[in-house]
């Protein structure tokens, strides 16, 4: 099964994506966008932007000690955010399973 982009409207009618893993996790969130157009074309900025490894911000802690990071787009805007990670390792592994899954993950609209 490969990973997909859920795509959900929130209660006060703007729209956002998660991709999530083969497995089913998800393994980031995108902003929040007022057309569902702009989510789409967020989906479509990340399948460009995760060919450039630049693209993904240094993993960093937050004030609750775990890691994080956001894919960027070319003009330094943020794409998505990655979930909170244990270890700077197991966010580097975020990035890694964002770069493997977001290619090819199937889109679904649930809004």
């Amino acid at each position: 099964m490969p990973g997909r982009f859920d795509l959900r409207q929130t209660a006060t009618k703007q729209y956002f994506f998660t991709l999530s893993s083969a497995a089913g996790e998800v393994i980031g969130k995108s902003e929040k966008y007022k057309a569902k157009a702009s989510a789409k074309n967020g989906i479509l900025s990340v399948r460009k932007n995760i060919l450039d490894k630049k693209n993904f911000t240094t993993p960093s802690k937050n004030t609750a000690g775990k890691w994080h990071f956001s894919l960027k787009a070319r003009n330094g805007g943020t794409i998505m955010h990655s979930n909170a990670y244990a270890s700077q390792a197991e966010a580097h592994a975020g990035i890694k399973a964002i770069i493997e899954t977001a290619d090819n993950a199937v889109e679904i609209d649930h809004s």
